[in-house]
């Protein structure tokens, strides 16, 4: 009896709780929110997700419900969940985040970046099943200059405010068909939806031919919006796109390396435990860099400076680095 009441006192107080996360629309935001619900999820609670991208992909995420996206009030949202985690800029800044809503005990807004105090939301208290939580509502990173990824403070704030140390047994994918080991396979996402964050495609071009000179498979992955243009710019390999993001995932699954900019391709591939080349004009150890597992490299410029008001980095940057991380394929190296 004794052994089965220390039991009862050491569950966690979200266990049993139903918890939904609303995340951003954006690939490298969802995954952010997906690495949350995976860590909330060894509380013992009952994890749904609201996605409309993640919803064809929902077989490989057996742990999690997801749901198409819900177009209803979070009030609503808030009477059938123990527990809401939403998105601030989706709920509140472009949302419908009314008055009434100040009363939502138990919703909490997040963000990457930050909340202005001005809004009042920061003093705002999280009570689940009569648990209180401080902190709930805030932005995940408090410190650019820290040093940690986003994947680092999404577990810092779950470990600081629902004081959760332990980590899922289940991993966040699985099922997803893989690559032949040791394979040769190279997938570049050469753009963004943002301009200035994209690598020259000449840069990409000119890396996609010296790794298929050493003997590895490069492919190219875009929107359907930007096949037509990529395929002009990037003559000689295949540049493909994805119905949804099960297709993605599982392209993805095939690659044994993937070289992106700092983009939603790249958080993917980490979060699939895949290792990644980012390129970008930040530091190597930007807050937005993939962080999923340990074989995420950032190659960035050794200088840059701005002219009118615009970054001068992309000449600068030193490819060559992206050609020593990955080296020959393990079939082709073993035969040299």
């Amino acid at each position: 009896m004794l052994d089965r009441n220390i039991e009862v006192m050491q569950q966690h107080p979200l266990d049993g709780s139903r918890i939904l996360v609303l995340p951003l629309v954006a690939l490298g935001d969802l995954t952010i929110f997906l690495h949350l619900a995976w860590r909330l999820s060894a509380s013992g609670a009952q994890l749904t997700i609201s996605s409309d991208a993640l919803f064809p992909a929902r077989g490989y995420f057996p742990w999690l419900n997801v749901l198409p996206h819900l177009d209803v009030p979070i009030s609503q949202l808030a009477a059938q969940y123990d527990l809401v985690i939403a998105s601030y800029e989706r709920f509140y800044l472009h949302g419908n985040w009314s008055h009434g809503c100040k009363g939502l005990k138990n919703v909490a807004l997040v963000t990457a970046k930050k909340i202005s105090r001005s809004s009042g939301l920061l003093e705002r208290k999280l009570l689940v099943n009569d648990n209180s939580f401080e902190g709930a509502t805030c932005a995940f990173c408090k410190n650019t200059k820290a040093g940690l990824s986003m994947v680092k403070w999404v577990d810092h704030y779950v470990e600081e405010v629902f004081k959760i140390d332990k980590f899922p047994i289940q991993p966040i994918l699985s099922g997803v068909p893989e690559g032949p080991r040791g394979g040769n396979f190279v997938l570049i996402f050469p753009t963004t939806p943002e301009p200035r964050k994209n690598f020259w495609l000449l840069g990409f071009r000119m890396i996609a031919r010296s790794l298929s000179r050493r003997g590895w498979r490069v492919e190219f992955a875009c929107m359907s919006s930007e096949q037509a243009r990529l395929r002009t710019a990037l003559p000689g390999f295949p540049v493909k796109t994805s119905a949804n993001l099960k297709e993605l995932i599982e392209y993805v699954g095939a690659a044994e390396w993937v070289i992106s900019n700092d983009s939603g391709g790249g958080h993917l591939a980490s979060l699939m435990n895949k290792s990644t080349i980012t390129i970008t004009r930040r530091s190597d150890d930007f807050v937005w860099r993939p962080g999923f597992n340990v074989n995420n490299t950032v190659i960035h410029p050794y200088i840059k400076f701005k002219v009118l008001g615009r970054y001068i980095w992309r000449p600068f940057v030193p490819v060559w680095q992206a050609l020593k991380v990955i080296g020959f394929p393990v079939s082709r190296g073993s035969a040299l």
